[in-house]
Order: structure tokens, then C-alpha cells, then sequence
């Protein structure tokens, strides 16, 4: 084999690798989901309910149909403010505003359906604050607000890190200086 061709299959590894590692590297997404169940008074699950899904800054809505234990799922959201509005055949519309995703948060809402006509509906404004009843992840999202608001040492992004509720430092957060390439991270996410 000579050093052309050998050369060239190389290059041709080389990209090749690179076209793979680009493939998953894109499907590293970070999305949201809202999720529940739908019930009825007496706590009896509400088949085939109609939820829809909206993005409140985007106008992007997705309706889905609850399945036969009052369940619904609506995956790949973007962060943003979120609208979710369900109803049903001989019950009251129920709307739920505000619903607030931050990037990979998994939220849920259960709905209680008010037996009544469809004419009228339930307006819910979702609060600000939720406790991840989901599961056992942690996640913080620190706003551009946060940042500049707050006192760094040397915008170190350790410093940034810190502030995230379950996210500690072995060092304490006046020897987190330097940063960079030369040392180690001293971080514990509980």
C-alpha cells in the first residue's frame, strides 16, 4: 500500500469519525416534560380526555389524548411558560396557566376534572415554586439576573455552580479561584 492511499484512508477515517461523533454529540437535547393524571371528584381516572399543550411564548401547542388510567405525557419540551388546558364530555374545561419549565425538568400536573358543562371551565394559575415529587433528580437553572447580581471571584464558574441548591464544595467558596485547565474540580452534587 503506498503512502497516498494510505494517507487517504485516513483522512477518510478521520472524517468519517467526526461525521459520527457530530450525530451524537446534535442529539445531546436538553427537554422538558409535563406530565399527569386526569381524574374525575371521586378520584376514578378520566379516559380519553383531550390535553393541550401550549408554549406561551411560541404559540407551539400539541394536543394529546389521556389513555385508559387518566394518563398523560407530553415530551422534548423547550424551558418556557407552558398553558395546558384539558377537557371532556360532561365535565367542566380546566386550564392551567403559568405552568413554568426550566431546561430538563420533568413537572407534573395532575388535573381534577369538575363534573359540569363544557361551556364553562376551572381557570388554575400553576405556582412559581414546585417541589419535584416526580423523581429523586436535582436541577437548578441560574438566571443572567442571578449573575449579575452576584458578587464572583473572578467569574469562576465553580462560583456560579455553588449556588444551585444540592451542589457543595470540598474547598469552601473562597478557594475556588483560578478554574481553568489546571485544576480540579471540587464540586459534590448531592
Amino acid at each position: 500500500m503506498s503512502k497516498f492511499t494510505c494517507s487517504r484512508s485516513l483522512q477518510a477515517l478521520v472524517v468519517v469519525s467526526m461525521l459520527i461523533a457530530a450525530e451524537a454529540f446534535s442529539a445531546q437535547v436538553i427537554s422538558s416534560s409535563i406530565s399527569g393524571t386526569v381524574t374525575d371528584p371521586t378520584g376514578a381516572a378520566v379516559p380519553g380526555a383531550k390535553v393541550t399543550v401550549t408554549n406561551q411564548g411560541t404559540g407551539v401547542s400539541q394536543t394529546l389524548t389521556t389513555d385508559r388510567s387518566g394518563f398523560y405525557t407530553d415530551d422534548g419540551l423547550e424551558d418556557g411558560d407552558y398553558k395546558v388546558i384539558v377537557s371532556k364530555t360532561g365535565f367542566q374545561r380546566n386550564v392551567t396557566l403559568a405552568l413554568h419549565l426550566s431546561p430538563g425538568e420533568r413537572r407534573g400536573n395532575n388535573v381534577i376534572l369538575k363534573v359540569g358543562a363544557a361551556s364553562s371551565s376551572v381557570n388554575v394559575v400553576a405556582n412559581t415554586v414546585q417541589v419535584n415529587t416526580e423523581d429523586s433528580e436535582s436541577s437548578g437553572t441560574i438566571t443572567s439576573k442571578q449573575i449579575d447580581n452576584m458578587m464572583l471571584n473572578g467569574r469562576n464558574f465553580q462560583t456560579l455552580a455553588i449556588a444551585v441548591p444540592g451542589v457543595s464544595s470540598t474547598a469552601g467558596a473562597d478557594a475556588l479561584n483560578g478554574g481553568g485547565f489546571g485544576g480540579g474540580t471540587t464540586l459534590i452534587v448531592n
